[in-house]
């Protein structure tokens, strides 16, 4: 087998190749040494979507919070961005605060925000002193030291930080691209070897801060126990982590899985 990453003009993916034997005897071919690191050479054509007022900015992304409270959060104004978060935006932070509230994502973010006093969501329409119903610190309806409905700590939908819906991608928004660090062969399974089965299964993933990969589900179904095969080869991967400003980002990657007979 040989894991090959190459260039896709449509979208953002990564082509993982694993090959068979038609005699259908050991795995053969061996793998390229830090072909991640040598061969990432991708180009993203699209960004993410949904976001703020049905913008993308920053490469996706999102954020929310909220100090569970009845009512929904109140309207105000954004702090700064800034890509390592010392404390959250609350709705009782003083904007003048020694220790300065930011939102986690690119600091060259520009997005339009009400001329108010205090900090809360853009989109609300009242200003009401309420964090909101969600959790985490931060102000929203969702969880994380953001605000907005999403997770982490950025601005709206999505996750991770940064904003437009889902988490960064790779190519927008000055985000690099993860690369492969250790990422083993998928196998092929026996019925698709005794039935010389082949095509290609797409995978998608999260790579965190970590390395790791988390969300690993199956996009495109290749079938005869192939998808899973794919999976539980990528559960093993480990990635050195897309960059941003210098700082390591979560971001969403789609894998193309292909399986040839030869």
């Amino acid at each position: 087998m040989k894991l090959e990453i190459l260039n896709d003009t449509g979208s953002c993916r990564w082509y993982v190749s694993a090959s068979c034997a038609t005699d259908f005897g050991a795995d053969v071919a061996e793998r390229v040494a830090g072909v991640g690191a040598q061969r990432l050479d991708l180009v993203q054509q699209g960004g993410g979507g949904g976001g703020f007022k049905k913008r993308s900015f920053g490469g996706g992304g999102g954020g929310g919070g909220g100090e569970r409270a009845q009512l929904p959060p109140t309207r105000g104004k954004l702090p700064k961005w800034s890509m390592a978060q010392i404390a959250p935006p609350m709705v009782h932070t003083k904007p003048e605060s020694k220790i300065e509230a930011t939102l986690l994502g690119p600091p060259d973010l520009k997005i339009p925000s009400p001329n108010l006093d205090n900090y809360g969501d853009p989109l609300q329409k009242l200003v009401n002193g309420s964090g909101g119903p969600g959790g985490g610190s931060g102000i929203g309806t969702g969880n994380g030291t953001g605000i907005g409905s999403g997770e982490g700590g950025g601005l709206g939908p999505g996750a991770g930080g940064g904003t437009g819906g889902g988490y960064f991608h790779p190519g927008t928004g000055g985000v690099g691209y993860p690369s492969c660090a250790y990422c083993p062969d998928p196998k092929y399974s026996e019925e698709a070897r005794k039935a010389k089965y082949q095509g290609v299964c797409v995978l998608s993933l999260i790579v965190g801060t970590d390395g790791l990969p988390r969300n690993i589900h199956v996009v495109s179904s290749l079938g005869m126990g192939l998808d899973e095969k794919a999976i539980e080869a990528a559960k093993k991967w480990r990635f050195e982590p897309a960059m941003k400003d210098s700082h390591a980002v979560p971001v969403e990657i789609n894998l193309e899985v292909a399986f040839h007979l030869y």
